[in-house]
């Protein structure tokens, strides 16, 4: 279990650093070609949750903040669905993601709730 946590604190890490560096260049090369910017939310809710799902990842104890990352995990896997149309691998990609950070928190909850034997 403890792999699988700190290989998607890894991927996620790499993700949202990635997201940022192609998220400027793609900025940039759209406003050379005269179009607008992207506006802020498309750079501020993406990073928000790869932020929530690194501090679940590596505070596992409060339960809220793990819950709420379960239900942030739950909407990007309704997002990889509704992107599959358009791009295979990134929807293969997210909803990949979306089912090995869903196997760690059952993993968690399960330990959690069956807690250690007397």
């Amino acid at each position: 279990m403890n792999a699988l946590r700190w290989f998607l604190v890894i991927a996620t890490a790499l993700t949202a650093v990635g997201f940022l560096a192609l998220l400027t260049l793609a900025d940039g090369f759209r406003r050379s070609f005269g179009a607008s910017e992207n506006g802020p939310w498309m750079a501020v809710l993406p990073l928000l949750a790869a932020g929530l799902f690194l501090a679940a990842l590596i505070w596992p104890e409060p339960r809220a903040l793990r819950h709420a990352a379960a239900v942030t995990v739950l909407i990007l896997a309704a997002g990889s669905v509704w992107v599959l149309r358009e791009s295979a691998f990134v929807g293969f990609l997210g909803l990949l993601y979306s089912g090995l950070w869903g196997l760690w928190y059952w993993q968690v909850v399960w330990q959690q709730a069956s807690g250690p034997a007397p």
